[in-house]
């Protein structure tokens, strides 16, 4: 019965075919009684009974008509049973009186009983294959009513039925997921577009949450019921779609939200607040989004470099802008150029046989003036074709390869061309619309600042770091430190930070904070600073306070980073708890003043001193282990001894005689 089919009318269904069927019980019941009684009546008259028995035919060939005449009230197998078995009954009583006329008494009942046998074996075969017809159309039937015929994913009450049959207590998580900008690409592609994308995500879904019930909620709406899978296991899951997704429609394809759960416990209650929670991640998306544009816009042609302006690395400008704007526009392939000397090079691709134009040189690299794409390079603006065959700058291999549409724009930097976007068709033709120009034009200028803010970036960070380091010189000159203390533990340091996997970022506020750990000292008076000899208490309180005076001193510069200030205020700090200005310990101190507090004692006691011999580098390690648990972080000390030594091993120069530094503790301890 179809999932469909109003409760009344099935019934009404079912006592019509109960009657047909008793109906024919009733003259089914009479006919055989009759039959036997007259069988018995006639068995002494041969004749009589072959004429009986061709008599007896009529009613079954009655029956075999009624049968048809039944079909609209019985199930399509019911009915062809009762066919099977009136022409069984017609058949056996015809042969049955023949062969008693032709063949003698006991040949005719072998022959009766082995055509009964056949037409039983028929009968019997032909009911079994409708059972499993009948299984089989109601399997189907179910599977299509819990189906989403779009995607294969369970449609709502798929979901509803296998919740339900989850073992009771089953710890799970259920999931709703929205996806944004579907709209837009039914609006810009058509329906088809939309439809395509759908299915996409499903498949990504299937692909990430192998073990997960995956049903399309509605519209576009996704839901995923993960059986012992925790929250915290979910979110790491979607990240993983997430980034699938984002290569094709760019930054946040969905919002998602989710709650723990138990089966038994009503779904739609798990659903109301995992949906909550997923509108709430929309609302951030918005605000963010109204963040970086100043204004709600829709994802549409127009509002495309809306879209992109949050992106700052020229990387993500590439990679999102490419798969964005070629699946926005519809476009089979997209392209980005790179110069390489004259030539421009293909650097990326994306979109349908992207891997497979590479592969013809001719296909991978742009030269002024040549073909359709290498007028941009001569012109220093947008081309485009949207019949590229027919074009009388058409390139024979572009053509052999099934270019049949192709847009290409610059990418500025300075004023030069930097790099060439193209989109390209190769299915079908495709017009080069007004808004397909503007998209591309927005990535392409968006690319051109980034590359420019990463180059202005990189000369503002050259420029501060020359700056600090001839201030970090400036101040080991002050404090009589070794020459070249300041270069060497920022190198060190930097390469220890390499080897614990430091993001770039910590990794470039560590080296900053080497140039710049004893700024303080230009707070400490002359007359400690450069004292020869030991330190009295009260001196060496004083010494102690250019960590908290450096800190104060950094902290005036705006543009630093919060790292670099922890390492000028808390590279003197123990692991035991021991040192100052705060006595922090453990991990409680950060994390780059305890890479760099090693890098420093290291560089202290490789480096000659006027109180003391350089150690060697084998000593100084030795010294370092020791330590290790006591004044270092047990961790960063194993993986500074992992590393090679660096190529300066050999002792450094001590000041000149007539400058004594002085002693960092009242005990004389070396640094």
């Amino acid at each position: 019965m179809n999932a469909a089919t109003p409760p009344k009318r099935a019934l009404f269904n079912w006592l019509e075919g109960a009657l047909a069927i008793g109906a024919v019980l009733l003259v089914l019941g009479p006919l055989f009684w009759a039959y036997a009684a007259l069988y018995e009546r006639t068995a002494d008259g041969f004749t009589p009974l072959v004429a009986l028995r061709f008599a007896l035919a009529l009613p079954p060939l009655v029956m075999f008509g009624l049968s048809f005449s039944l079909r609209g009230a019985l199930p399509e197998e019911v009915g062809f049973a009762l066919r099977v078995t009136t022409l069984g009954l017609t058949f056996w009583s015809a042969f049955e009186a023949l062969f008693d006329l032709l063949a003698p008494h006991e040949a005719s009942d072998w022959l009766e009983l082995l055509f009964m046998s056949l037409v039983t074996c028929g009968l019997l075969a032909h009911l079994a294959a409708s059972v499993r017809s009948v299984q089989r159309a109601q399997q189907r039937a179910r599977d299509a009513a819990e189906r989403d015929p779009l995607t294969g994913l369970f449609n709502r009450r798929g979901i509803e039925h296998h919740y339900a049959a989850l073992p009771p207590k089953t710890p799970l998580t259920v999931m709703m997921l929205d996806l944004n900008g579907l709209k837009r690409l039914n609006d810009l592609g058509g329906h088809s577009e939309g439809d395509a994308h759908l299915r996409l995500v499903a498949q990504t879904l299937q692909a990430h949450l192998p073990r997960a019930l995956l049903g399309r909620w509605g519209g576009d709406e996704f839901v995923a019921l993960l059986p012992h899978c925790t929250a915290q296991e979910t979110r790491a899951r979607l990240l993983k779609v997430e980034g699938v997704l984002q290569r094709h429609t760019g930054p946040h394809p969905f919002a998602a939200g989710w709650v723990e759960t138990r089966s038994g416990e009503p779904l739609g209650r798990a659903v109301a607040l995992a949906d909550a929670r997923m509108y709430e991640q929309k609302e951030a998306q918005q605000q963010e989004q109204l963040r970086l544009t100043g204004e709600r816009v829709a994802f549409g042609a127009e509002a495309f470099a809306a879209r992109i302006l949050h992106l700052e690395r020229p990387e993500e400008v590439i990679g999102v802008g490419l798969a964005t704007a070629r699946t926005l526009l519809g476009f089979d392939t997209a392209l980005y150029f790179e110069r390489r000397g004259e030539a421009f090079e293909l650097r990326a691709a994306d979109g349908y046989r992207a891997e497979e134009l590479p592969r013809n040189g001719q296909l991978h690299t742009l030269h002024k003036g040549r073909g359709v794409s290498g007028q941009v390079l001569q012109r220093g603006a947008a081309v485009w074709e949207s019949d590229y065959p027919s074009s009388p700058l058409a390139l024979p291999e572009y053509v052999a390869a099934g270019v049949k549409s192709l847009i290409s724009v610059p990418v500025r930097d300075r004023g030069a061309i930097v790099g060439v976007f193209s989109l390209v068709m190769l299915s079908t033709w495709k017009a080069i619309t007004p808004a397909a120009r503007s998209v591309l034009e927005g990535v392409a200028l968006r690319l051109g600042h980034a590359l420019e803010h990463r180059r202005v970036l990189g000369e503002v960070r050259a420029t501060l770091e020359g700056g600090l380091l001839a201030l970090g010189v400036a101040l080991e000159a002050r404090d009589l430190e070794t020459a070249g203390h300041t270069q060497r533990v920022v190198e060190g340091a930097e390469r220890l930070a390499r080897a614990l996997g430091l993001p770039a970022e910590l990794t470039e506020a560590l080296r900053f904070g080497a140039y710049l750990h004893d700024i303080g000292k230009l707070a400490v008076p002359d007359a400690v600073l450069l004292k020869p000899g030991k330190l009295t208490p009260e001196e060496w309180e004083v010494m102690k306070l250019h960590s908290s005076k450096g800190f104060d001193i950094a902290s005036k510069l705006p543009t630093l980073h919060p790292e670099v200030l922890n390492v000028i205020r808390h590279h003197h700090e123990r692991w035991d708890g021991g040192g100052y200005p705060d006595g922090l310990a453990g991990r409680a101190i950060p994390l780059v003043a305890r890479i760099f507090a090693v890098c420093d004692v290291y560089d202290a006691l490789t480096s000659a001193r006027p109180y003391k011999p350089a150690w060697s580098p084998a000593a100084a390690r030795r010294e370092l282990l020791a330590q290790a648990g006591r004044q270092f972080d047990p961790e960063v000390v194993r993986a500074f001894l992992a590393l090679p030594d660096p190529p300066d091993t050999t002792p450094r120069a001590a000041p000149p005689a007539h400058r004594t530094a002085p002693l960092r503790t009242p005990e004389a301890a070396p640094p």
